[in-house]
């Protein structure tokens, strides 16, 4: 899976995306319907300035 940048927990799964578009996650529309074309298009901006983590890549030290 992929890991958050922000928080390093698994992408798919994780509330930073809401975070950082100033996003409430279980207001209506976003709650059941998730990120609009404009909002994923944002999002995917914010992921790549702070940079993408590479599938498989170990960040944490554990």
């Amino acid at each position: 899976m992929e890991e958050c940048p922000f928080c390093h927990c698994q992408l798919i799964g994780c509330d930073c995306r809401y975070e950082h578009l100033g996003l409430d996650p279980e207001q209506e529309p976003t709650f059941s319907e998730g990120l609009n074309d404009e909002q994923a298009e944002r999002w995917d901006k914010i992921l790549r300035g702070k940079g993408l983590i590479p599938y498989g890549k170990e960040t944490r030290s554990e």
